[in-house]
């Protein structure tokens, strides 16, 4: 369970600090890096992807007033990241590398996303589908 918390933690840390809208190019282009560089399974990346993405738009969701929704969004990416923490672990990723994997995913999924400046890696139907697995 430990483990499970510490992608869960980085995802909602990046949602704060910095405030997402506020990622410069810079900071963008340092993630993708890491996220382009990721030698990780397709399992992994789609359930971390789509964790972040999740997390991102329960946020959302949340600030316009749909709580309903926004829990629902939410209780599927903590079942996402749960699963990309397990894989990653198994796929023998450290500590520190999750943690820096799962910042650069969430700074990526919020560009293709929510600010719509890049193509969503994955669409909400590939997410649901590997939610459901």
């Amino acid at each position: 369970m430990r483990n499970t918390l510490i992608l869960a933690a980085t995802v909602l840390a990046a949602l704060t600090a910095p405030v997402l809208a506020q990622v410069t190019p810079e900071m963008l282009a340092a993630a993708h890096e890491v996220y382009d560089a990721a030698d990780i399974s397709d399992e992994a990346h789609i359930a971390l992807y789509c964790g972040a993405a999740y997390t991102l738009i329960g946020n959302v969701t949340r600030t316009q007033g749909d709580t309903a929704a926004a829990d629902a969004f939410e209780a599927t990416a903590q079942g996402l990241l749960a699963d990309a923490e397990a894989l990653l672990i198994e796929e023998g990723m450290s500590t520190e590398d999750r943690t820096k994997t799962a910042e650069a995913f969430t700074y990526v999924a919020n560009a293709g996303v929510i600010e719509g400046t890049e193509v969503a890696e994955y669409t909400q139907e590939d997410c649901d589908a590997a939610a459901a697995e």
